[in-house]
């Protein structure tokens, strides 16, 4: 008798039926992606056709570049593996790893959470130039993209298992992004109105 074994038939069909739901799982976790980058280049396609000035078209190829990659960087699967390291207490709801006491800590991650939403808040103000929103407005923003960000990654969670960990914190640094975003961006614009006679966003 052989030494070697042969896969029986049972094994080798367990096998192929496992690798099909496993590709099955990756395109249904790539879905919500590809739906919201269709919406970022709709959304850009529009701005184009509206935009009056250099900037604006500008602004219409940036904004649904950013929001792709913003996109790709929350709403992609992570390594299990990963999440559970966190150092953090936190509580499962169903799939979800949720942490929902925020200023446990302040790290590197909390600084990029505030990066990733600070260009959100300049085309808030370049965009809305002719009628620029009041801060307070520009608040509530912010805290609706956060709690977009992490409501999306709670629903997938529980869909298709993007193991990602939903955080009160990162509502709260997206939400700071946007606003200091949005003061960067009033810079911006009187220094675009100064030097270079920057018409009105219509």
């Amino acid at each position: 008798m052989s030494l070697w074994q042969h896969p029986s038939l049972p094994d080798r069909m367990g096998s192929i039926i496992l690798r099909k739901r496993n590709d099955q799982m990756a395109t249904l976790q790539l879905l919500p992606l590809l739906i919201l980058t269709g919406a970022a280049v709709w959304v850009g396609i529009v701005l184009w056709r509206q935009s009056p000035s250099w900037l604006d078209r500008l602004l219409a190829v940036a904004l649904p570049v950013y929001v792709i990659c913003v996109f790709n960087l929350i709403f992609t699967t992570v390594h299990l593996s990963f999440i559970q390291s966190l150092p953090y207490r936190y509580l499962w709801v169903g799939k979800a790893q949720v942490i929902i006491i925020p200023f446990q800590g302040y790290d590197e991650q909390s600084i990029l959470n505030i990066i990733m939403t600070v260009p959100l808040g300049i085309f808030i103000a370049l965009l809305g130039r002719d009628q620029l929103p009041k801060l307070t407005t520009v608040c509530l923003i912010g805290l609706t993209t956060g709690l977009f960000n992490e409501g999306m990654q709670f629903i997938l969670d529980q869909l298709i298992s993007l193991n990602r960990t939903v955080d009160i914190m990162d509502v709260i640094d997206n939400g700071l992004g946007v606003i200091l975003g949005y003061l960067l961006g009033l810079g911006l614009l009187v220094f675009f109105q100064r030097y270079f006679h920057l018409p009105p966003h219509k």
